[in-house]
């Protein structure tokens, strides 16, 4: 098992912090995560909006790792008003942490092996865990862009020698605690699916979800085809907050 780290890029009101929300510390491995970046670019978001205002202020910066940062703003009168806002960290510690700056071709070549793995028979499985936001379907969807055409190529290896290559593909996202089969047309009117992990050869399935078999007979070859199924499945993925 490994466990790897992607920084996305910064947004909105993260680029004006003083306080940056993340850092990285030398080595490539750690990452330091403010615990409640929302409090900092609340009191950002504030001070923006009294200086639009017309009064004055100024802010204090300091470093990621300090516990208290002193916030300046003016009052109705125009005088500074001192608070302090504790803003505390926690250092993470990751196989390998890929900054903002890392494209996706890099990332899929950092994972290229598992999924080289993955087609010499072994079980593989890439699961991508973060907030609301943190790009986790960025990332996902783009690996898996980059292993359609891995598979389109070998394919082609494949079919010299005399073999085959065909893919069976599910796409299911777990929706408030319910399961959604999103390769089924409407996945979110109908009735969630029952769903039951099998092994009825080296690969696992779920019987109950839609499956899509794909090879080189397809209207497209593997690599559209493969592109096709994910984009539909992303498409009908629920994008509302969970509750």
């Amino acid at each position: 098992v490994r466990v790897l780290a992607r920084v996305r890029p910064l947004i909105g009101l993260e680029e004006e912090a003083e306080v940056p929300c993340l850092n990285l510390p030398p080595g490539g491995t750690q990452l330091e995560v403010l615990l409640e970046p929302r409090a900092l670019l609340t009191d950002l978001s504030r001070s923006r909006r009294r200086t639009i205002g017309g009064c004055g202020g100024s802010r204090s910066s300091a470093a990621l790792g300090d516990p208290v940062r002193a916030l300046g703003f003016g009052d109705a009168t125009g005088n500074a008003v001192q608070t302090s806002t504790r803003h505390e960290s926690r250092t993470f510690s990751f196989d390998k942490v890929f900054d903002a700056s890392v494209t996706d071709d890099q990332v899929f070549s950092e994972l290229e092996d598992e999924f080289t793995a993955a087609l010499e028979g072994e079980s593989v499985s890439i699961l991508a865990y973060g907030a609301t936001g943190s790009g986790k379907t960025h990332t996902v969807s783009n690996l898996a862009e980059r292993c359609a055409r891995m598979l389109d190529r070998r394919a082609d290896a494949l079919e010299q020698g005399g073999l085959r290559l065909e893919v069976m593909v599910q796409i299911v996202e777990i929706y408030n605690e319910q399961f959604r089969d999103l390769l089924t047309p409407d996945a979110a009117s109908r009735e969630p699916p029952r769903l039951k992990m099998a092994m009825p050869s080296s690969s696992a399935i779920l019987q109950g979800a839609e499956s899509r078999s794909i090879s080189r007979d397809c209207n497209g070859g593997i690599m559209r085809s493969l592109q096709a199924a994910l984009r539909f499945g992303q498409a009908q993925r629920a994008t509302s907050a969970t509750s």
